[in-house]
């Protein structure tokens, strides 16, 4: 089966030499390939520090345009189905009104800082449905309290071979505590809040291992509330859903409309299958007693974590190259735009690497805050208490399995 190909997006400011700023698969679309549109506007905004709200996209015009850098591009508006349509030419992320700024971008997920207040705002009208079953109260002590909010894996809806992940990961423990990040804890005063319940959520083994590895992702869309059906039995019925424009073809936005979790395949499979069975598939419901859900801020952290992941973002491996970036000093908090070669960027890009907020960090096998191949630090087994003797976060034997 043949691959959907792949979207470049390049920053206007550097040279044709310069790698992409990021390459997303144009898995959106029937039967023509594209992106969708809100999906692409925030992967770029992430890596250029969070600007989403003034950026745009554009595209080189024809032969014959002027000299003057503002005649060399045109806009790009949001089309009507809300899908970017693939082309064989790049588009290019524009910030503020000018074409020739060049904006500074985050060197890696360590040094991006958390949008508090200022999510997209798909993702800040995100909600999370539960069942249509009745209310029951969920037990008391926290992992059997999260195998019966999620009852079962959130995009499968199966117990069996199901596990506890993270949506922050733990080796993203030092940036979780540096942009503050316990805010959006249940539990704020817990020992470890990147185990908070609001960060955690049950998948199934293989699925844990893929989302880890950054084929699959959680965002925001639409009309995608996921049917009674789908909770009671466990399968996937509701349909794969269709990006809705909004009512403007030109806002960046959804505004104010609701918005529901869907599952994104970043990289599809060469057999088809995580497009077939998954793409555009609703999360699954939780249980309608849950007194509250996943936090779309972790959601959103996890999103931007995979975007800025080595899959997605090269943009800064040319060696002749210096770019403009936004290092944060750890030291002080403080974030600075500065001028910096590749060579220089390897000493900076990695923070945290001497800390960790809890002891699965340290256990980590790779320190590095970005997932790369074969690092997927929530995978199965992963997810432990941090009290003494760190019983492994297991389905409760009072609940049943869920099987086919």
């Amino acid at each position: 089966m043949a691959q959907p190909p792949a979207i470049s997006f390049r920053h206007p400011g550097y040279p044709a030499s310069a790698r992409d700023l990021l390459r997303l698969s144009a898995t959106d679309g029937e039967p023509a390939h594209g992106i969708d549109y809100n999906i692409a506007l925030a992967a770029c905004g992430i890596v250029a520090c969070n600007r989403w709200r003034d950026a745009w996209f554009g595209e080189e015009c024809d032969a014959g345009g002027g000299e003057e850098a503002q005649d060399r591009y045109r806009r790009v508006p949001r089309p009507e189905n809300g899908i970017l349509p693939y082309k064989e030419t790049p588009y290019y992320f524009f910030v503020g009104d000018g074409v020739g700024y060049k904006y500074p971008v985050v060197p890696s997920f360590a040094h991006w800082p958390f949008p508090h207040d200022g999510m997209p705002d798909d993702w800040r009208t995100l909600q999370f449905p539960s069942g249509s079953a009745t209310a029951v109260t969920l037990p008391e002590e926290p992992r059997s309290a999260l195998y019966a909010r999620d009852q079962g894996c959130r995009v499968t809806g199966y117990f069996l071979g199901s596990d506890i992940a993270r949506l922050v990961p733990a080796q993203a423990t030092g940036w979780f505590e540096a942009n503050g990040m316990q805010r959006y804890c249940q539990l704020q005063t817990r020992a470890n809040p990147i185990d908070d319940e609001a960060n955690t959520l049950v998948l199934r083994q293989d699925i844990c291992k893929i989302l880890g590895e950054v084929y699959l992702g959680i965002v925001p869309r639409a009309g995608a509330q996921p049917t009674a059906q789908a909770q009671t039995d466990g399968q996937q019925a509701a349909a794969p859903v269709t990006p809705i424009p909004s009512t403007s073809p030109n806002t960046p936005t959804y505004s104010n409309q609701a918005t529901y979790p869907v599952i994104h395949v970043f990289i599809p499979d060469e057999y088809g299958e995580l497009l077939q069975i998954y793409h555009n598939q609703p999360l699954q419901p939780s249980c309608p007693g849950a007194a509250s859900d996943i936090a779309p801020e972790f959601l959103f952290a996890r999103f931007a974590w995979a975007v800025l992941s080595d899959k997605h973002y090269n943009f800064l491996q040319c060696g002749w190259l210096e770019y403009r970036v936004l290092i944060l000093d750890p030291e002080t908090g403080e974030r600075r735009e500065q001028d910096m070669g590749r060579e220089a960027l390897g000493h900076s890009v990695r923070l945290f690497s001497e800390r960790s907020g809890s002891s699965e960090a340290s256990e980590a096998s790779d320190d590095d805050e970005e997932p790369r191949e074969n690092d997927d630090d929530d995978s199965p087994g992963q997810y432990e208490e941090s009290a003494r003797g760190r019983s492994r976060w297991r389905v409760p034997a009072t609940l049943s399995y869920h099987v086919a």
